[in-house]
Order: C-alpha cells, then sequence, then structure tokens
C-alpha cells in the first residue's frame, strides 16, 4: 500500500501511521436492588472493529511524530486498511449502496450481458453484489471527470513557482488524487475539490523564485 502524501504538511516528518478508532466496551457493575449502575474502570476492546479514521472527503488521516495530522489518498493493495469507505456506487434495483470493490463483478464480466444497454442510457458499473442487478455510480461520472480535468490543468500553475512545504503538499495530494480516480479507486468529489482549493490555497502563499 501507499499513502500519498506520506510526509507531514507541517513538519516535513515522515508519517508514523494512521488514526484508527476502536470499539470497546466499557464495563459496569449494576445493583440488583437499586438498578443503579457504576463504571468499573475497564473497557474491553473489540480489536477485529479496528478501523482507518476518514474525514469529511473520505480520506484516511495519517499522523506524524510530532501529533499533526493530515488526509491522504490510499494508493495500492488496500487488503491491509480496514476502513468503511463512504459509498460511490449504488445499485439500481435494490437498496445497496457500497464500493466498486463490493462488486459481485465488473461491468467486463457482468452477468447481465451488454447487450442489455440501449445507446443514450447510463453506464453500470457492475452487478450489485445483493441482487445482481445493474449498479450505478452515485456521482455522475461527468461531473468527476471535469473535476479531475481542472485539476490537471491547475498543476500547470506551479511552473516558475518556489516549492515551498505547502505547494509540495498540494502537489502530491492533487497527484495522488488524479492517480487514484484514473486507477478506479473509490475517490468521491469531494477528495477532488479539496485538492483544488489545497493549489489555490499554497498559490496564496507562493513566491516566484
Amino acid at each position: 500500500m501507499n499513502f500519498k502524501p506520506i510526509r507531514c504538511p507541517e513538519c516535513n516528518e515522515l508519517a508514523k501511521g494512521t488514526i484508527d478508532t476502536v470499539p470497546g466496551v466499557a464495563l459496569f457493575t449494576v445493583d440488583p436492588d437499586t438498578g443503579d449502575a457504576e463504571y468499573d474502570g475497564e473497557t474491553k476492546m473489540n480489536w477485529d472493529g479496528q478501523e482507518c479514521l476518514t474525514d469529511e472527503n473520505d480520506m484516511i488521516l495519517l499522523c506524524c511524530p510530532n501529533g499533526h495530522n493530515w488526509p491522504v489518498v490510499l494508493e495500492g493493495d488496500q487488503s491491509q486498511v480496514a476502513v468503511k469507505w463512504k459509498p460511490t456506487v449504488a445499485c439500481g434495483t435494490c437498496k445497496w449502496e457500497g464500493t466498486q470493490p463490493q462488486l459481485a463483478a465488473d461491468l467486463a464480466n457482468s452477468e447481465n450481458g451488454l447487450a442489455m444497454l440501449s445507446p443514450g442510457c447510463e453506464v453500470p458499473v457492475g452487478d450489485c453484489p445483493v441482487c445482481g442487478s445493474w449498479a450505478y455510480l452515485k456521482s455522475k461520472p461527468e461531473e468527476s471527470a471535469k473535476l479531475v480535468t481542472e485539476l490537471r490543468n491547475a498543476l500547470n500553475t506551479f511552473v516558475g513557482v518556489k516549492l515551498v512545504p505547502e505547494l509540495l503538499f498540494a502537489l502530491g495530494q492533487a497527484q495522488a488524487v488524479i492517480g487514484a480516480w484514473f486507477d478506479g479507486h473509490p475517490i468521491s468529489t469531494q477528495a477532488i475539490e479539496e485538492a483544488h482549493k489545497s493549489i489555490k490555497r499554497a498559490l496564496e502563499k507562493a513566491v516566484k523564485p
């Protein structure tokens, strides 16, 4: 797996890990006569339920040795990371929502048959794992494609600009989002927009060499 950017945008230290949440049961004792409960001071942790914390844009958060945290894009093998991705695809028949890796089959291997598609119809991304019907992207692909194109164009504004830490972070974030989107990873339109905003914020602090 590969996290981008891997260095802290504030202090440039390498990340030391993901910020995770772990569910637990805070134990208490109940008085059988009065029904009053009092905590025992012990919590049993459910380590099987440990998951990476994500921000409002569905991006995993890393932290550095100095306590800073920042959002990143995950690339490559995602099997080592436990995270609840926000739904990016939805079934057109039942109420199932999820991500593309959860589909029963992608479009190329669909059991529904590509011949069922009619000219001008919305193109599905694969088969629903619950009922087997077509599943579709929740956000329109043309909307994401437009945002990614704008993001790629925005990278040209880095030409002739001194690469201060804020710009390096924005550049890494933008390139990671673009790469992940073209690789088919679940990247929300909000994440693309946030990368665009990072470039704008960084350029406001930019200094021409």
